[in-house]
């Protein structure tokens, strides 16, 4: 299985929307001791009156096969927090009817390495099907884009990259994806310098157990570089 049909696997497109309001954001599926979560951006659940978009009114769509298949949201667990200095969401979901092993094979990850090459596999308007992006560490909660030149564009940065805020940022060891974050926003409205946001997944600590993150993570790398 190469990464993307990997990243197609974990990675989900979310569609909130009202009657009033729209958003559109990208998720993680986790899985802890048997229950199925999609981390992501706070805000991409937001409605405009400041309260987060019901049940009924979120989508959440896997593309791994070649029909999409919309995965039954139960709950935004309690905790979520849309504010701007917090950002994240935790949506509790039916457990997926796709062939992964998501407790084994995703893992949070508080650690960064320098040598390891870093992703995210984000949807937005002109990738409905997703689009893999290659990240490099630019200091506290900054990234670059390696390869994507969004800022000097015919469409705005910000459109370039609506719908790709929640999506998850990783690195992969051992067939185990490790999600150090998750995309939060562009670090300047029009896209200056190729960066973006990302906040860790430690947000997620109270919310998700420790089986959720790579236990011994040291002795993981002690055995990888041995």
């Amino acid at each position: 299985m190469d990464l993307i049909d990997i990243l197609t696997k974990v990675s989900v497109k979310i569609d909130c929307k009202s009657e009033s309001h729209d958003e559109h954001g990208t998720g993680t599926i986790i899985c802890d001791d048997g229950d199925y979560y999609v981390m992501t951006a706070g805000h991409c659940l937001k409605k405009d009156n400041d309260s987060f978009f019901s049940i009924d009114e979120i989508t959440i769509t896997s593309v791994a096969y070649d029909e999409p298949v919309v995965i039954p949201v139960i709950e935004i667990v309690k905790g979520s927090d849309f504010s701007e200095e917090m950002d994240f969401a935790l949506i509790r979901i039916e457990k997926p009817s796709i062939d992964y092993n998501y407790w084994d094979l995703v893992k949070r990850c508080d650690i960064l390495l320098k040598e390891e090459s870093y992703f995210c596999y984000g949807f937005n308007e002109n990738n409905p099907d997703g689009k893999q992006y290659n990240l490099l560490h630019n200091g506290k909660n900054q990234w670059h884009l390696v390869s994507d030149i969004i800022t000097n564009q015919p469409i705005p940065a910000m459109k370039i990259m609506e719908g790709d805020s929640g999506a998850g940022v990783f690195f992969k060891k051992a067939d185990v994806l490790f999600c150090v974050g998750y995309l939060k926003m562009l670090n300047h409205i029009q896209g200056v310098g190729n960066d973006v946001i990302v906040y860790p997944t430690s947000r997620f600590n109270k919310m998700l157990s420790e089986h959720t993150k790579a236990n011994n993570f040291f002795n993981l790398v002690e055995t990888w570089t041995a």
